[in-house]
Order: structure tokens, then C-alpha cells, then sequence
């Protein structure tokens, strides 16, 4: 099993653990947390992105409005309208079907602007980029359990 496989079973357990949250349920901020389960999902979506598409130099898949909602340090508290749920639920799950075969066409042979995470991870190719992605998964998928248990 490759990285993007990881993150192809990733999102499919992610989506399931959330397809039985009602849209309210999904964009209530518990008591406690500082965002809601639906940002955790449109985050998801937009920095597997930025890390593998924009530093790659390529097009998103998203739009900038998508980008300044889910971006790191952004908040449903500042959403001027609510996102679609359905258009993060068909992102969330296409999106890493469509890395693959962007990765398997030869699209991601060019420079990739690499950084150092926050964490301290130094991301200098795409592929390490890959990797990173799928223990930033991991992290929100965690936090999304949590807020689950708290929702009920």
C-alpha cells in the first residue's frame, strides 16, 4: 500500500464515521472546541491541496473562497455563509482519487516548493509531501472521533 492509497482508506473511514452526523450536527461548534466537524473535513480537503497541488506548482482543485475557509488558523466563527455540505463530502472523497491519477499521468515532475511544517517535518518532494498528508489525516480524523462523542 502506497501514500495515496493511505489516503484514499483514509477519507473512505473518515466519510464513513461522519455519514450519520446530520447537517446541524456538522456545523455545531461543541462546547469546548474551537470549530466544527465540517471544518475538519474542508480543512482536510484544502491542505492536501496546497501541499501536494499548489507547492507542486499545479492548479487546485478548489477555489480560493474554499481556500480562506479551511485554510490553517481559519474558523467556522468567520464563515460569512455556510459552506456546502455536499460539495465537501464529493471532495473529500474524489480528491484523492484524482491525486492518483494526476500522480500516475506525470503531472507532479516538477520543482516542488518545499518547507518545514510546523511540526517539524522538512517536506522537499511531493512524496514527502504524501507522507506528511497522511499523519495530518490522522491527527484531524482523531479530532473528529472526539467531536463526535461530544455531538451525542
Amino acid at each position: 500500500m502506497n501514500a495515496i492509497q493511505v489516503l484514499q482508506a483514509g477519507r473512505r473511514y473518515l466519510k464513513s464515521l461522519v455519514d450519520d452526523l446530520s447537517e446541524s450536527q456538522l456545523t455545531l461548534i461543541p462546547n469546548g472546541y474551537n470549530n466544527n466537524v465540517l471544518w475538519h473535513l474542508g480543512h482536510l480537503v484544502a491542505i492536501q491541496q496546497a501541499l501536494h497541488y499548489r507547492r507542486a506548482g499545479l492548479p487546485m482543485y478548489i477555489d480560493d473562497v474554499f481556500m480562506e475557509r479551511f485554510d490553517k488558523d481559519s474558523s467556522p466563527r468567520r464563515w460569512n455563509a455556510k459552506p456546502d455540505v455536499g460539495e465537501i463530502m464529493r471532495l473529500l472523497t474524489d480528491l484523492p482519487d484524482r491525486l492518483l491519477a494526476d500522480y500516475e499521468a506525470g503531472k507532479f515532475i516538477g520543482p516542488y516548493d518545499g518547507f518545514t511544517t510546523r511540526s517539524g517535518f522538512s517536506l522537499k518532494t511531493v512524496e514527502d509531501a504524501f507522507l506528511f498528508n497522511n499523519f495530518h489525516e490522522g491527527i484531524h480524523t482523531g479530532n473528529v472521533m472526539a467531536m463526535k462523542k461530544a455531538l451525542r
